[in-house]
């Protein structure tokens, strides 16, 4: 396959979303900017989610799951490493695309989950070294980052700074949600 015509396909695409949003997503406007024919597009991606999912992961990366020994700067850096992405690459494509109907599923096998499981590995870490609950309810700390970054950076428009992440998740962890009985 052209890797060169997949780049460029990749980049239009990431354009037009930064531009129109999704909706506003049009895949004849990207075979044309692109450059090339619909079954050129339609090889690589048969729908336009897998395209928009393939144009986000195309300037992401997981990262390292830090480890330092100490979970809030472990959780920390986890934040601020996803914080920065949608600094460079537009939270508009971060936020308002992945939660898109049809892209989510996607960007949830393909990345998301991926990236929450990072954060569970910091976490069981520190359960077992003592330094969390062994009760202590995970997932609702890592929604809670999450849902701090999404609604600060998205609807707010604000950055976040390391300080604030260490601040919220020096709390979290100091007193933790806990899993409920049954």
């Amino acid at each position: 396959m052209d890797e060169a015509l997949t780049t460029r396909i990749l980049a239009v695409t990431r354009e037009q979303l930064v531009r129109d949003g999704y909706a506003g997503l049009k895949l004849d406007r990207v075979i044309r900017e692109a450059g090339c024919g619909k079954s050129a597009l339609y090889r690589r991606y048969p729908t336009k989610a897998e395209l928009v999912v393939a144009a986000m992961l195309d300037v992401v990366s997981l990262g390292e799951v830090p480890d330092t020994g100490s979970a809030v700067e472990d959780l920390v850096a986890h934040a601020m490493y996803n914080h920065e992405l949608q600094a460079q690459h537009g939270t508009r494509i971060t936020a308002l695309v992945l939660f898109d109907a049809e892209v989510f599923p996607l960007a949830w096998d393909r990345w998301l989950s991926l990236r929450h499981q990072a954060a569970r590995t910091i976490l069981e870490r520190a359960i077992a070294r003592g330094e969390l609950a062994e009760d202590a309810d995970c997932d609702m700390i890592i929604d809670t980052v999450a849902g701090l970054t999404l609604f600060r950076s998205t609807v707010k428009g604000r950055p976040l700074t390391e300080q604030h992440y260490r601040s919220i998740i020096s709390a979290l962890l100091a007193d933790p949600p806990r899993l409920s009985e049954g």
